[in-house]
């Protein structure tokens, strides 16, 4: 834009442009700039909210209905104490999963969590 503006003086120093003219572009340049600035500060705010919105949602949601398995609520967290008592104990897979009602998946899941956090407490 600024480029733009030193051409036209310099088409006017020339004597190429009327004055009217100069000031009918200078006026549209001056829009352009006002425009610009506007436009640039909804960018910024607009960047700011989708910071906002993305801090503050948690990171497992995977959509706004909020579907998909929910990470550690009590439940969960009942559940997993209960699998960390009987693998503890030696208890064989079936009788962990038949007493628990949970699948082999989810005993392999569970495992897998203790594991890592066996792991890390050493």
């Amino acid at each position: 834009m600024k480029g733009l503006e030193k051409e036209l003086k310099e088409q006017v120093a020339r004597g190429d442009f009327w004055e009217d003219a100069y000031n009918v572009e200078r006026q549209k340049y001056q829009k352009l700039n006002i425009e610009t600035e506007h436009l640039r500060e909804e960018n910024k705010n607009l960047q700011m909210q989708v910071n906002d919105r993305q801090n503050a949602s948690p990171k497992h949601k995977h959509n706004e209905r909020g579907a998909g398995r929910k990470w550690h609520d009590a439940k969960w967290q009942s559940k997993y104490e209960t699998f960390c008592e009987m693998y503890e104990a030696q208890r064989t897979i079936l009788d962990i999963t038949s007493s628990m009602g949970i699948s082999r998946a989810t005993y392999y899941r569970y495992k897998k969590i203790y594991d890592n956090n066996d792991t890390e407490k050493n």
